[in-house]
């Protein structure tokens, strides 16, 4: 095919997209291929060089090209995804045969042959998710970094291909996409549709990912949209609206979040109190009277928005909420009445809390005396935890060790007969084995339900504590790296809070302080003496 014939088809096909318009140089034509090349490609620093040179073209079409490939590697990342989770299992279970099981050299070998292949796989694959989210995330800004470069007298038919991404887009996940390219768009064309969007839109995922968008942007007439997100039916989407009162909140926010907290219950107690101390540098705890009457006394004082809000003279409180209200996990207390468990019983856990380990140095230590392990430890706080439950709350258990088990199909209602039974499982707990976090945590999300996209948004729990005393060492997935990515896709738009706890001296601190800290929960580390 001659360089005649390229230019012509390269043509038709950017008419047929809808992306050529009368004018466009063949400067911005060589552009379009160069993109378009790149993207065919496997190469992720390719791409994002692409998308890096592209971005500055100053052409309005380029948006709607842009977005179109932000879709195609959205869906090319899906499909990754899924061969990563086939691959994983497969290899989990190729290890799980060979640990702690006497091997003949012979045996050992085969195994090795059978294992080596998934592990380069698996490391690929895992390499190429990496890569197709940094795709993703350059595609996205660049969105932002074109309408930028578009001349300002063009640059409203950008914006305009922004917003009609939105719009035509018929797929909730693919509405929440283009919710997210607006996050780069500070245009007011765009901020009002963001803002419409959180208002208007049917589904209550698409609601969510419009009001994460509002709290990227931060400006502060959106917090009146956040403030009549309150009374959404759906707790996920109240809590991204206290998000962004939290960014851009003022003077108008405290009073409708003093409201809230009078009607909440469960985890929404914890968000609502959390906002206000944020706001005001107070803290009366989940006391609406106190509230009220500060709020009487301080409203004519009050000025700031967000971080910058309060009443001049005062100073913070950093006073804990008081013991009694809640449940407790390690000292960790929430509100929440929907509430998994999940375990280690890995083999350490029949250590004490003051046992050290170091592998090589002279076999496995001793176990704890009788009712000394971490796991009896770990035991009597989840049954202490399970009965500060209410019964109008609902609960269940995980237990990791090489594979994972749960007390339960479903979440059990906090009644008596079931915090009964829930004990003389716990109480029958053995730990041995490996250490398998992913998994446990994956079949926990499970439980929680689907959640973002589903018509009825419903999800079984809103809060997870995790207990570990150890580093992964199984699992489908095991680099901590790649369990925090994993984990963000799982918990993607559902908001479930995680807790963390680590004990005694092999954790993995930095792991399950991350994982707190993005799902919007605490960590706390238990050491000897405890």
């Amino acid at each position: 095919m001659n360089r005649a014939s390229i230019i012509l088809r390269t043509i038709a096909l950017l008419v047929a997209s809808g992306a050529l318009l009368i004018g466009q140089t063949p400067a911005y034509l060589k552009q379009v291929k160069a993109l378009h090349e790149a993207m065919k490609g496997k190469s992720a620093f390719a791409r994002i060089k692409a998308v890096k040179a592209f971005q500055d073209c100053g052409d309005a079409a380029g948006v709607k090209i842009l977005i179109g490939h932000l879709s195609g590697n959205e869906k090319e990342l899906g499909k990754v995804r899924t061969r990563y989770e086939k691959i994983g299992k497969k290899l989990h279970a190729e290890l799980a045969k060979i640990t702690n099981v006497p091997l003949t050299r012979g045996q050992m070998a085969a195994a090795q042959a059978r294992i080596r292949p998934l592990e380069d796989e698996h490391n690929k694959l895992d390499e190429r998710i990496v890569g197709l989210e940094r795709v993703s995330k350059a595609l996205t800004r660049g969105v932002g970094n074109l309408v930028k470069s578009v001349p300002i007298e063009r640059r409203q038919r950008a914006i305009q291909e922004v917003v009609q991404a939105y719009e035509w887009a018929g797929k909730p996940e693919d509405k929440a996409l283009a919710l997210r390219t607006m996050a780069w768009v500070d245009e007011p064309m765009v901020v009002t549709t963001v803002m419409g969007a959180a208002q208007l839109a049917r589904n209550p995922g698409v609601r969510v990912a419009a009001l994460e968008t509002m709290a990227q942007i931060a400006r502060p007439e959106m917090a009146k949209v956040a403030i009549d997100a309150l009374n959404d039916k759906f707790w996920q989407v109240r809590v991204a609206a206290i998000a962004v009162i939290k960014q851009v909140g003022g003077k108008e926010s405290i009073e409708p979040l003093i409201v809230a907290l009078e009607h909440a219950e469960g985890r929404m107690v914890d968000e609502l109190v959390g906002a206000l101390k944020h706001l005001t540098k107070i803290n009366h705890h989940d006391n609406v009277a106190l509230w009220r009457d500060w709020w009487k006394r301080s409203e004519d004082r009050f000025e700031g928005r967000g971080a910058k809000g309060g009443v001049p003279g005062e100073v913070a409180d950093a006073t804990k909420d008081q013991r009694g209200a809640g449940t407790y996990f390690y000292g960790i207390q929430t509100r929440s009445k929907h509430i998994i468990y999940v375990l280690d019983i890995s083999g350490s856990m029949r250590w004490t809390l003051e046992t050290r380990y170091r592998e090589g140095a002279g076999g496995l230590p001793p176990d704890a005396p009788e009712g000394k392990s971490k796991l009896d430890n770990a035991v009597n706080e989840l049954l202490q935890s399970t009965t500060g439950l209410p019964e109008t709350g609902t609960f269940n258990m995980i237990t990791y060790a090489i594979e994972h088990d749960i007390w339960k199909k479903k979440m059990q209602k906090a009644s008596g007969s079931s915090k009964r039974a829930a004990r003389k499982w716990a109480k029958a707990l053995k730990a041995d084995g490996a250490t398998n976090i992913f998994d446990a945590l994956e079949r926990a999300f499970k439980l929680v339900g689907r959640g973002s996209f589903d018509a009825g948004y419903g999800l079984a729990a809103d809060t997870i504590f995790f207990l570990s005393d150890g580093q992964a060492n199984r699992g489908r997935v095991v680099a901590p790296e790649a369990m925090l990515r994993e984990i963000r896709k799982l918990n993607d738009l559902k908001k479930v809070q995680i807790h963390c706890i680590g004990l005694g001296s092999s954790t993995d601190a930095r792991f399950m302080r991350r994982l707190a800290e993005e799902n919007n929960g605490q960590y706390v580390h238990i050491g000897p003496g405890r």
